[in-house]
C-alpha cells in the first residue's frame, strides 16, 4: 500500500516480498551529482554524506545513461530515474541530477508513508508524461504567502514533481521605475532572488506573468495611469492603441526579466479582453468594423516580438485568439499558447461552450465550421473535450493545457475536490495523448488558501506526471493515505464534503424538499496543523465543514419561511411577452456570456410558470436596466386584468452588487390606484453567478452551469394588498439611469388567488433562536478561520477575502431575521 499512495503514482512498480530494508535514523549517503537540492533533502532524512569507498553507505544515488531497459521517451529521460530498494541498501540512477532528485524525493515520501517501519524491497523506473508540470499562483488575487512560506510551498510543489511555477506578480513586484504599483507588501529584490534561487535548487522553474491589457486593474487603479485605461471610468482595460499602454509593459518587463535570468518563458497573458462591452473612440471603430482580432493581434504580436527579442520564449492565454480568430494566420507561432479550461468531462458544459447561443458570435456559422471538427461527434450528446487544445496544435502553434486548482463556484473557501481532480486529470489525458507540451495548473486565491486547494493541486501533479484514467474514490484513497500526513482525514469524510458542495442535477426545484447546498456534519475535533502544506488541508477541512454545516441550518431556514409565504393556492401564469425585450443572447450586459434557461411549462418551488423560449432573436425576457442600445429600455406593462393574492416572479440579475435596488415594480389596479415592489438584491433576488444567496423575501429556484460555474434564478412574491382589487397591469421600471448594469432579468411571472400559508406562528420562536446560534457560531468560526491563516502564515488579504464569504452568510442571517419580525 505504500508504493500504491505515492504522489504522483510511478510508472512502473516492481515490488517483492522480500526481506525489507529499514533506513535508520543517522544513515549514510553518496552522489555523484553536485546538487544543492539532492544534498538538502538527504540531510533532512538524517542522512550523512560519505566521501570515497572505505565506508558502507545505505543510500547511492549515481549518474547512469542508460539505467533501464524499458522504453523511455528521449524527451522524458531527463528527468527519468530508477529507484531500487533491496536488503542491501537504495540505489538510484539517473542520467541527470533532475532525474536523481525525483528519484529522492520518491524516497522521501517512501520513508514518510513507512512510518518508521521496515520497507519492502522494491524496484520503480519512473519518467513523466508531460515536459513542463508548472503551478500557477496570482499574487493580488488574495493570498499572496509570505517569502517564507512561498519558499515552503516551493519545495512541497518540488516534492509533487512540479518543475515550474508561473509567479502572476499583478503589485506585489518591487518596481522602481514605476514604484506606484508596487503594494506595501510587495517582495523586496533579495526575497525574490532568495526564492528563485530555492526553486532552481529543487529543479522548478521560474516564469514570470504580468497582466496587459485585460485585468489591467493594479496599474490603472492609479490615477497616474489613468490616461492609458479603455474608458476613462473603468480600471478593468487599457487602451491597445495608447502608445504607452505598449510603453509601460516594456518598462515593467525589463525589471522582471532582470531578475529572472533563467527563465526560459514571460507569461504576457491576453486573456479575458474586451469584456466592457465599450471603447475609447479610436478603438470603437474597430468594434463597428468588425476589426478587434486585428485591434487584439496587432497589441500583443508586438509585445511577443520586443519579449523574443528580450532571450525569453513568450506564453499567452488562448481564449481571445479562438474568440477572435480571424487574424490568426498572422500571428507569430513562436508564441507558445496556453489553452485554458477549467473544466472536465461534463458534456453540458461543452455544449454550452461551443454550441449554444453567443451574443458576440462565437458560434456563429463561420465560426461554427472552424471548429466543429475539434468538438462533436457522431454520438448525440457526446462532445470532444479540450477542443482548443487540438485546434491550436494543429494551427502550427506550441500549446500547453491549464487547469485549475482552484475556481469559482463553491459555496465555501474550498474548491469541490471531485471538479478539481476531473479537470487535471481529463486534461493531462488529452494533453498527453495529443503531444503538448506542458500544463499550467493555475490557483487564483480568491476565496480561500494554497492550502485549502491541496486535492486539484495533487490531482495535476499525479496526472501530469502519470497520465491515466483513475476513479474519483480510488484518488480520495491515495489523496488522504498520502498526501495528508495526520490521518484525520478518511476518503469517506473527503467523499462526503465534497457531496456537500455538489448539486450534480442542475434545474428547477419543484419543492421544498431540496436543500441547494446539503451539509455534511462537521467533524468532531479540529485537526491540528502539522507543517506541510498537505496536512494544513486537515484543518482547514474541519473549518469548510462547520462553515458548511451552518449554511445548511440556513438554507433549512430559508426553505421553510419560503414554503410559509408562498403557500398554496390557485396560479395563473401571466404572459410577459407584451413586455418582453431581450433573449437568452442579450439580456445579459455586453460583453457577459449568455443566460441559457429552461422553458416551458415548470414548476418553482410549487409555483406554476410558463417560461417562454429564449433562444434565438424572439424577445421573450424583460430585462430592467437604465439604458443598453442593444434593447429598448422603456417600461411596458404586462396585462394582468385580473385579481390574486399573492403574485411570483421568477427573476435573476447581472452586476448585482448587494443591497442594490434594480429594479421598481408598479402594480396598477381598475380603480385608479398602485402598489409597488422593490426588487433589491440580497432580499427578494440576487446575481446570476457562482453562489446562490439566501434571501429574506425569495428563494434559489432554479440551477444551471456555465462552463465550471453554477447559474442561478430566484423565486420571489408579493403579497397584493389589496387582493379584493383588479390589477390592470404590471410595469417594471430601473431607477439606475444611463447606465447598462446592474440589471434585473425576469423569466416568467405567475398570479395566485387563496393563498394560505403552512406554517403556524408558535414555529417562529425556534426559527430565531436557530438563527441567533447561527450567528453566533459565524463569528466563532470567523475567528478560528483567521487563526488558522495566521499558522500558516497567510497573507492578511487572504483573511480579508474570506470574510466576504462570512459577511454575506451574516447577511443572510439578519435577511431571514427581519423576514419574520
Amino acid at each position: 500500500m505504500i508504493f500504491e499512495n505515492l504522489f504522483p503514482r510511478p510508472k512502473k512498480i516492481i515490488a517483492r516480498e522480500q526481506a525489507a530494508f529499514h533506513i535508520v535514523e543517522q544513515f549514510t549517503w553518496s552522489c555523484s551529482f553536485a546538487s544543492a537540492g539532492i544534498e538538502q533533502r538527504l540531510n533532512e532524512m538524517g542522512g550523512r554524506a560519505v566521501f570515497g569507498t572505505a565506508e558502507r553507505r545505505s543510500v547511492i544515488i549515481q549518474e547512469h545513461a542508460a539505467f533501464s531497459t524499458v522504453s523511455i521517451p528521449e524527451t522524458m529521460r531527463p528527468e527519468a530515474y530508477r529507484l531500487k530498494i533491496d536488503t542491501d541498501g537504495v540505489l538510484i540512477e539517473a542520467a541527470t541530477s533532475h532525474g536523481a532528485y525525483n528519484g529522492v524525493s520518491t524516497l522521501t515520501q517512501i520513508v514518510r508513508l513507512a512510518k518508521g517501519k521496515p520497507i519492502p524491497s522494491v524496484e520503480i523506473i519512473d519518467w513523466p508524461d508531460v515536459k513542463l508540470r508548472a503551478f500557477h499562483i496570482a499574487l493580488a488575487n488574495g493570498d499572496a504567502p509570505s517569502i517564507d512560506r512561498f519558499i515552503r510551498l516551493i519545495r512541497t510543489l518540488a516534492d509533487l514533481k512540479y518543475n515550474a511555477v508561473v509567479i502572476e506578480y499583478d503589485n506585489r513586484f518591487p518596481w522602481e521605475s514605476h514604484p506606484k504599483i508596487a503594494h506595501r507588501n510587495a517582495y523586496t529584490k533579495e526575497q525574490l532572488h532568495r526564492l528563485i534561487q530555492t526553486a532552481e535548487d529543487h529543479f522548478i522553474e521560474t516564469i514570470p506573468l504580468l497582466d496587459s491589457l485585460g485585468h489591467a486593474e493594479p496599474y490603472l487603479v492609479h490615477n497616474e495611469y489613468a490616461h492609458l485605461r479603455e474608458l476613462p471610468d473603468q480600471t478593468h482595460e487599457m487602451c491597445p492603441q495608447h502608445p504607452g499602454s505598449l510603453a509601460l509593459m516594456k518598462e515593467l518587463w525589463t525589471e522582471v526579466l532582470a531578475i529572472h535570468k533563467n527563465s526560459r518563458y514571460a507569461h504576457i497573458t491576453g486573456d479575458e479582453v474586451f469584456r466592457m462591452g465599450a471603447f475609447c473612440p479610436k478603438c470603437a471603430e474597430h468594434a463597428a468594423n468588425g476589426t478587434l482580432a486585428k485591434l487584439f493581434t496587432g497589441y500583443y504580436a508586438a509585445l511577443s516580438r520586443w519579449i523574443i527579442a528580450q532571450g525569453k520564449t513568450p506564453m499567452m492565454w488562448d481564449d481571445m485568439l479562438w474568440k477572435y480568430p480571424e487574424d490568426l494566420a498572422a500571428f507569430p507561432r513562436n508564441v507558445v499558447l496556453t489553452a485554458w479550461c477549467y473544466y472536465g468531462l461534463e458534456a453540458q458544459r461543452w455544449k454550452f461552450r461551443f454550441g449554444d447561443i453567443n451574443p458576440e458570435g462565437d458560434c456563429s456559422p463561420e465560426r461554427m465550421a472552424l471548429f466543429d471538427d475539434y468538438w462533436k461527434t457522431d454520438t448525440p450528446g457526446e462532445y470532444q473535450r479540450y477542443p482548443m487544445f487540438r485546434f491550436f496544435i494543429d494551427k502550427g502553434f506550441t500549446v500547453m493545457g491549464s487547469t485549475a486548482a482552484s475556481a469559482s463556484g463553491s459555496p465555501c473557501s474550498m474548491p469541490r475536490p471531485r471538479e478539481r481532480f476531473l479537470n487535471c486529470m481529463s486534461y493531462a489525458e488529452t494533453i498527453s495523448a495529443n503531444g503538448g507540451t506542458g500544463i499550467i495548473n493555475t490557483f487564483w486565491s480568491a476565496p480561500g488558501t494554497a492550502e485549502e486547494a491541496w486535492p486539484g493541486i495533487a490531482a495535476c501533479a499525479d496526472f501530469a506526471w502519470h497520465s491515466r484514467d483513475e476513479a474519483f474514490e480510488r484518488f480520495a484513497e491515495r489523496f488522504t493515505g498520502s498526501t495528508l500526513t495526520n490521518g484525520a482525514v478518511s476518503a469517506d469524510r473527503l467523499l462526503r464534503f465534497d457531496d456537500s458542495l455538489n448539486r450534480r442535477h442542475p434545474g428547477f426545484f419543484s419543492g421544498f424538499d431540496e436543500l441547494h447546498w446539503p451539509a455534511v456534519p462537521p467533524h468532531s475535533a479540529d485537526a491540528a496543523w502539522h507543517g506541510g502544506d498537505g496536512s494544513a488541508y486537515d484543518a482547514f477541512l474541519c473549518l469548510a465543514e462547520r462553515f458548511m454545516a451552518i449554511d445548511g441550518t440556513l438554507w433549512k431556514t430559508n426553505a421553510a419561511l419560503a414554503q410559509n409565504a408562498i403557500g398554496n393556492g390557485a396560479d395563473t401564469a401571466i404572459d410577459i411577452a407584451p413586455a418582453a425585450n431581450s433573449s437568452a443572447a442579450d439580456c445579459m450586459a455586453r460583453g457577459a456570456i449568455p443566460f441559457t434557461f429552461d422553458h416551458g411549462a415548470i414548476v418553482a418551488r410549487g409555483v406554476h410558470f410558463t417560461v417562454p423560449d429564449s433562444r434565438g432573436a424572439g424577445r421573450s425576457i424583460i430585462t430592467v436596466c437604465g439604458n443598453d442600445p442593444r434593447i429598448d429600455c422603456t417600461p411596458k406593462p404586462i396585462p394582468v386584468n385580473a385579481a390574486f393574492d399573492t403574485v411570483f416572479f421568477l427573476t435573476t440579475a447581472h452586476y448585482a452588487g448587494s443591497g442594490i435596488t434594480l429594479a421598481v415594480m408598479t402594480a396598477e389596479y381598475d380603480d385608479g390606484t398602485s402598489a409597488a415592489l422593490p426588487f433589491i438584491s440580497g432580499v427578494n433576488t440576487d446575481d446570476w453567478w457562482g453562489k446562490p444567496a439566501i434571501l429574506g423575501k425569495g428563494i434559489c429556484a432554479w440551477m444551471g452551469m456555465v462552463e465550471d460555474t453554477p447559474i442561478f434564478a430566484f423565486l420571489s412574491w408579493w403579497q397584493n394588498p389589496h387582493p379584493e382589487k383588479k390589477i390592470v397591469s404590471i410595469r417594471l421600471s430601473s431607477p439606475q439611469k444611463d447606465t447598462d448594469k446592474p440589471r434585473l432579468i425576469v423569466l416568467g411571472v405567475t398570479g395566485r388567488k387563496n393563498t394560505k400559508s403552512s406554517m403556524k406562528k408558535n414555529d417562529m420562536p425556534k426559527v430565531r433562536t436557530e438563527l441567533d446560534k447561527a450567528a453566533i457560531d459565524l463569528d466563532i468560526l470567523q475567528r478560528d478561520y483567521a487563526a488558522a491563516c495566521s499558522q500558516i502564515m497567510a497573507a492578511d488579504e487572504a483573511v480579508t477575502t474570506a470574510a466576504f464569504a462570512f459577511a454575506r452568510k451574516k447577511k443572510s442571517v439578519d435577511s431571514l431575521r427581519n423576514s419574520i419580525l
